[in-house]
């Protein structure tokens, strides 16, 4: 009958009274088989739950990073008087196609006002009105559906900003893009000098200029 106990294993060249050392009995081998399986069962379940973590904390950051900007882009634009025609009018930022965008910027302009003024976020849907907004944020799309929503907004003061579009496809103002695994936008000088606003020359500074569509 094998015992219940680990058994004890005299430490070599040391006589029977000496220090002993513990070592567990051999495992059955008609358990090793299952023990096995559980193991990598164990290890499939952690890769695939890092692997799905990763990219939802990589999102979420990137979702944060543009928030941040989409907020700052507001202290760095002049819009005509007219569009914000009393002292306490909000700054409105709109939201399409980037839920996760939106609810970054409720949380970053919480409590926070720029140039004495409350911000707005307003979430919208396709087919929602794009009247009174002071900045457009478009999540990524279709290069066609990107520039059919741009053609939608019916004043020239909206800034419009857009997601990793190529140079010769820019249709928004201000345009966001990965350089060297870091977040940066461009600006096209071409859809500046059409719409009605002024973007300061610090934020120039900073963007990466092109020339964009006629």
């Amino acid at each position: 009958m094998r015992a219940c106990c680990p058994i004890p294993i005299p430490t070599p060249n040391s006589p029977s009274t000496a220090r002993r050392r513990w070592a567990l009995p051999p495992l059955p081998a008609r358990m090793l088989a299952p023990v096995l399986a559980l193991l990598s069962l164990f290890a499939l379940i952690t890769a695939l739950t890092g692997a799905v973590a990763a990219p939802n904390e990589q999102k979420q950051e990137d979702a944060g990073a543009r928030a941040a900007y989409l907020y700052s882009f507001l202290g760095y634009i002049e819009w005509p008087s007219r569009t914000l025609p009393l002292t306490d009018s909000p700054l409105v930022i709109g939201v399409l196609n980037a839920d996760d965008v939106a609810a970054e910027l409720l949380l970053t302009t919480m409590g926070r006002k720029i140039s004495n003024r409350t911000v707005t976020i307003r979430r919208l849907q396709p087919g929602d009105s794009l009247e009174d907004i002071h900045l457009l944020y478009i999540g990524p799309g279709e290069p066609q559906q990107v520039q059919a929503l741009i053609r939608q907004v019916p004043q020239r003061w909206t800034v419009t900003v857009t997601d990793d579009a190529s140079a010769d496809t820019l249709a928004g103002v201000i345009n966001f893009r990965h350089s060297d695994g870091r977040l940066r936008f461009d600006v096209s000088q071409a859809a500046a000098e059409r719409g009605d606003f002024k973007l300061s020359s610090r934020l120039m500074s900073v963007a990466i200029v092109q020339p964009g569509p006629n």
